[in-house]
């Protein structure tokens, strides 16, 4: 009876892993009717605060480790027209699968364990984390861009944190349950679930950025069918079979139910979720610009008296300016305008200003002093001198803050 129980686990398993889709995608990038398009094509980046504070954070957790400003350096580059740090999608999602903690154990070597000396080995192989130093530079990286990937972000978040709890059972199994077949259905369980930060983010993000939207499309669409709904099954049958036996395996019936939140967590649509639109508005003497106008999407704020700015906007599935078109599951344009007097002072640039369902985009906005942008050379001498300015604040930050506070 055990036997087949194994088997059926295992076949299960084998089902969900996941493969490339064989959807016919189109690559937009490269098409040349789509040049014009691909200027405004969105970019993932970090502020320079936010580069700054992972450069100290090398210096604190990784001083002996020049590694670790390699992979900042090989992902980042620096924009000097907006003063942002820009994103190399693929390195990032590169770095994500070299560096980080979760590996995918090879389906050959899981089923052709005979010992649990064996599988204990493989795990510690695969899964000790004290063999990839560096996953807490990525992890540090991802927390940085998470607020644009929105639900992307917390498909990765939520999955790894199922790995984690998966792997401690694991461990605790192989080393005081007597069956290896019951072991090596735990391993391979979690084994499953590490595909879900590594496969569909990697995959979902390599995709969209590189604007292959078919490809993306049906990376989503694997995800949130076929995939979840085989999980949700086979959480089912492990939960029905496991209560019928001996209290040890509790942790286990625990452990499912924990991945029946996250499956349904997928079912609430995540997508669906709003964008937070929050910053603060400055003159070029970084002094607050009160009583503007802030919008994007069709809702606005006006700007307090410290120039601070916060409201929500609603992704929609019908919406041509959406990466894919019409679609919940990518990137939402959400450029912000600034507006004084009736007269449009600023906009964001769209290629700065895409985000996923669920995700915050957090500005702040150096606006000129004139009131129109159509200002010829006064308008090219006021962005100078932005430009100018927002680099002397970081060689020179506490001058900046008495500016402001003056």
């Amino acid at each position: 009876m055990k036997k087949v129980l194994v088997a059926f686990f295992l076949a299960i398993i084998m089902i969900l892993v996941p493969v490339s889709a064989n959807a016919v995608t189109v690559d937009i990038k490269n098409h040349p009717v789509f040049n014009a398009y691909n200027e405004d094509a969105p970019e993932l980046f970090i502020t320079s605060d936010s580069h700054s504070d992972l450069e100290r954070y090398i210096d604190n957790n990784y001083a002996n480790e020049p590694q670790a400003d390699a992979i900042l350096n090989s992902i980042f580059s620096y924009d000097s027209e907006n003063d942002f740090f820009l994103a190399d999608e693929d390195i990032l999602i590169d770095s994500v699968e070299e560096y980080g903690y979760y590996h995918v154990i090879p389906d050959n070597d899981l089923n052709n364990v005979q010992s649990k000396s064996e599988l204990n080995g493989l795990i510690y192989q695969y899964w000790d984390f004290s063999d990839y130093p560096f996953g807490d530079l990525i992890n540090e990286i991802l927390e940085k861009v998470k607020l644009r990937l929105g639900w992307i972000y917390e498909l990765y978040y939520k999955g790894g944190g199922l790995v984690n709890n998966g792997v401690t059972i694991a461990r605790q199994f192989i080393d005081n349950i007597q069956s290896l077949e019951i072991a090596i259905v735990v391993a391979a369980l979690v084994n499953v679930l590490i595909t879900i930060p590594i496969y569909y983010f990697s995959q979902s993000i390599k995709a969209l950025f590189n604007l292959d939207l078919g490809g993306f499309s049906a990376t989503i669409a694997e995800f949130t069918g076929i995939f979840t709904e085989d999980l949700q099954t086979l959480i089912a049958n492990i939960i029905a079979i496991f209560e019928l036996l001996p209290e040890i395996f509790q942790p286990i019936i625990d452990f499912a139910n924990e991945i029946q939140v996250f499956v349904d967590w997928i079912r609430s649509e995540p997508w669906n979720a709003p964008i937070t639109i929050t910053g603060n508005v400055l003159s070029l003497l970084f002094l607050a610009y009160p009583d503007a106008e802030v919008s994007s999407r069709g809702e606005s704020d006006i700007t307090d008296a410290n120039g601070n700015f916060e409201f929500t906007v609603y992704p929609t599935g019908d919406s041509e300016d959406s990466l894919p078109a019409n679609s919940w599951y990518g990137l939402h344009l959400c450029q912000i305008t600034i507006s004084k007097d009736g007269e449009v002072i600023k906009t964001t640039p769209k290629v700065l200003s895409y985000v996923f369902s669920g995700g915050t985009i957090d500005y702040t906005i150096i606006v000129p002093k004139s009131k129109s942008l159509d200002r010829g050379n006064n308008l090219l001498f006021n962005e100078w001198v932005n430009n100018l300015l927002l680099r002397l604040s970081i060689l020179f930050p506490n001058l900046f803050v008495k500016l402001r506070k003056a």
